[in-house]
C-alpha cells in the first residue's frame, strides 16, 4: 500500500493516461474562438498588512481584460491594517468584504462564494504572488466544457539560506507531477490552495468542520462528474516554511483538517466513479494513515525478528533508517544538507507531525486557519 502511495499510484495513472488522450480534446473549443469568460479572484485575509498590498498589485497587474476580473479580499475580522490597506484600492475592480466576526477560511468560503455573479471563481492566498498571465492560463482550461474546477501550478520555493528545507520544496515538485498525471485523466484530486479555481455554479458549501477545502471543493466538482483539470502554465510562487519546525506544525495541523475528510471524500469520489475512489483512496486515504501502517511495521518486525530471517533484514534497515535521520537531524541544526540523511530525517519527522496530529484529535484539539507566523 505504501509503494503504491508514494510510487505505484503515480506510475498506473502515467500508463492510463496513454490511452486516454485520444478522447481528451473531445469537449474542447479553439482557443481562437474561446471568449473569455468573467472572473472573480477571492483572496481570504486575516491580518495580512505585511504582504497585502503587493498581493492586490499583483492581482491588477495581470494580463486579463479588467473589466472581466474582479478582486475581492475578504478581511476575516483581521485587527491590523490589512482592510485599511485594501481600503485605500477599492474601485470598480477591488473590493473589500470585511468579515464581521472570525469567520476561518471554510467559513468566507461558504459565505462569499454564493454571492459572486462571475463564471469562474478563483481563490487564492495573501502570500502567493502569480505570474502575469497566470489568471489566462487558468481560465483557458475552461474552454472545456467538461471541465468544472482547475488548479493552477503553484511553484514552492525553500527561503534564501534554507536549506533544510529543500526536501521540501523538492517534495511539492515531485507532487506538481502527480498532479499533473491525474489531470491528464480529468480527476485531479487536491488543487494547490495558493491558485484554484471553479465554475461558481458548482460550488457546495463545504460546512463548518474543519477540512481542506482545495481537497473538498475538487471533490464535489468531480461528484457532479465535471473534470478537475490542471495549468501546468498557470504559474504562482509561494515560499515554503521557514524551517522544519514550522512545517512540522503546518503538517500537523493539516491532519486534523484531513481525517474528517475520509468518510466525505469516499462518498463523493465512489458517485465520480471507479478510478477517482481508487486515486483518492491511494492518493490521500493511505498518505494520511501512512503514519500508523509505518508503525505496524516497525511494530510486527521487532516482534517476528527472532523468528523470521526476512524480519530480521526488515528490522536492519530500519534501524540504519533511524541513524540515516539521526545524521539528518544533525545537519539540520547546521543548516546544511547530507545526500540521503537530510531526506530520510526530513521524511521522518513530516510523517512523526501527522502521528502527533492523531493525538490531538482524539484530545479535541482543533487547529483553525490562520495567515503564516500567527
Amino acid at each position: 500500500m505504501l509503494f503504491m502511495n508514494y510510487f505505484g499510484l503515480y506510475m498506473f495513472l502515467n500508463i492510463l493516461s496513454l490511452f486516454s488522450n485520444r478522447v481528451r480534446r473531445a469537449g474542447e473549443v479553439s482557443l481562437d474562438d474561446y471568449e473569455l469568460p468573467t472572473v472573480d479572484v477571492l483572496v481570504a485575509a486575516r491580518n495580512e498588512e505585511a504582504v497585502i498590498e503587493a498581493r492586490v498589485r499583483n492581482l491588477l497587474d495581470q494580463d486579463y481584460p479588467a473589466d472581466k476580473l474582479k478582486i475581492i479580499i475578504a478581511s476575516d475580522d483581521s485587527d491590523d491594517r490589512t482592510s485599511e490597506i485594501v481600503k485605500s484600492f477599492v474601485n470598480k475592480q477591488v473590493e473589500l468584504r470585511e468579515m464581521p466576526e472570525r469567520a476561518g477560511q471554510l467559513g468566507i468560503y461558504d459565505q462569499v462564494i454564493p454571492t459572486l455573479r462571475s463564471e469562474i471563481t478563483l481563490l487564492t492566498d495573501a502570500n502567493v504572488m502569480f505570474k502575469p498571465d497566470a489568471v489566462r492560463q487558468v481560465v483557458y482550461k475552461y474552454a472545456d466544457s467538461r471541465v468544472g474546477a482547475v488548479s493552477g501550478n503553484q511553484r514552492s520555493i525553500a527561503p534564501a539560506g534554507k536549506e533544510q528545507m529543500v526536501p521540501e520544496e523538492n517534495y511539492r515538485n515531485f507532487e506538481t507531477n502527480l498532479k499533473q498525471v491525474m489531470a491528464k485523466l480529468g480527476i485531479l484530486i487536491g488543487c494547490y490552495g495558493g491558485i484554484f479555481s471553479l465554475r461558481q455554479k458548482l460550488f457546495r458549501p463545504v460546512g463548518a468542520i474543519p477540512m481542506n477545502a482545495d481537497v473538498a471543493i475538487p471533490l464535489e466538482i468531480l461528484a457532479q462528474n465535471y473534470r478537475v483539470d490542471f495549468a501546468a502554465k498557470g504559474l504562482a510562487y509561494e515560499e515554503t516554511e521557514q524551517s522544519i519546525q514550522e512545517e512540522f506544525n503546518r503538517r500537523k495541523r493539516i491532519i486534523t483538517y484531513n481525517i474528517p475528510m475520509i468518510s466525505r471524500g469516499l462518498r463523493l469520489t465512489s458517485k465520480a466513479g471507479v478510478l477517482p475512489l481508487f486515486t483518492f483512496i491511494n492518493y490521500k486515504v493511505i498518505r494520511w494513515l501512512s503514519p500508523l501502517l509505518f508503525m505496524l511495521i516497525i511494530v510486527t518486525a521487532a516482534v517476528l525478528a527472532s523468528s523470521s530471517l526476512f524480519f530480521v533484514y526488515v528490522s536492519a534497515i530500519i534501524a540504519l533508517w533511524f541513524i540515516l535521520s539521526i545524521f539528518g537531524f544533525a545537519a539540520n541544526r547546521k543548516n546544511i544538507r547530507i545526500p540521503v540523511a537530510s531526506y530520510i530525517y526530513y521524511f521522518t519527522r513530516m510523517n512523526f507531525a501527522v502521528f502527533i496530529g492523531y493525538f490531538e484529535m482524539l484530545k479535541g484539539i482543533t487547529h483553525h486557519w490562520a495567515p503564516r507566523g500567527e
